[in-house]
């Protein structure tokens, strides 16, 4: 990932979505799948990242539309900041990401919209009445889809 990208208006906004959407509870257990990401982790919790570029350093090596690695209803929140939209299955990833979180646990998810188009291959640049479709069916509860940021975020 380019420092460019790092620094960008987009990435500001889910930088502050991500901080103020994750529970704040010492003791909690989370799954960054896609990571390890930038964001400071809440104090007293245990995160682990799961990730198939080694090169970013994960806890494990693998796919969100695979995280056989982890038991059922194994974390307290789950985040997948940025990488959903890059996932050619993009139900089969939601249904592992609602298994590994516990009843009543957290999703915190981001995916770009009117960003440039990546060097891979985009298979879920959804509108948010798609988006909140698909995590229903996949099983998630209290779902609230917003846009970040604005126009101008798409403008660098």
């Amino acid at each position: 990932m380019s420092l460019r990208h790092q620094r960008s208006p987009y990435r500001w906004h889910v930088d502050r979505f991500v901080a103020a959407a994750l529970p704040q509870a010492e003791g909690l257990h989370g799954l960054d799948v896609g990571g390890p990401s930038p964001q400071r982790r809440p104090v007293g919790q245990h995160w682990e990242s799961i990730n198939p570029d080694v090169g970013t350093r994960p806890d494990y090596v693998g796919y969100a539309e695979d995280l056989g690695t982890f038991d059922d209803r194994n974390f307290d929140v789950v985040q997948a900041t940025d990488m959903l939209y890059l996932v050619q299955d993009v139900p089969k990833a939601l249904g592992e990401l609602r298994r590994v979180c516990k009843e009543g646990g957290t999703l915190v998810a981001s995916v770009p919209c009117m960003w440039p188009p990546s060097e891979a291959a985009d298979w879920g640049r959804w509108t948010a009445a798609r988006w909140a479709q698909a995590l229903n069916e996949a099983g998630f509860r209290t779902i609230r889809v917003r846009p970040l940021g604005g126009w101008w975020t798409a403008l660098e």
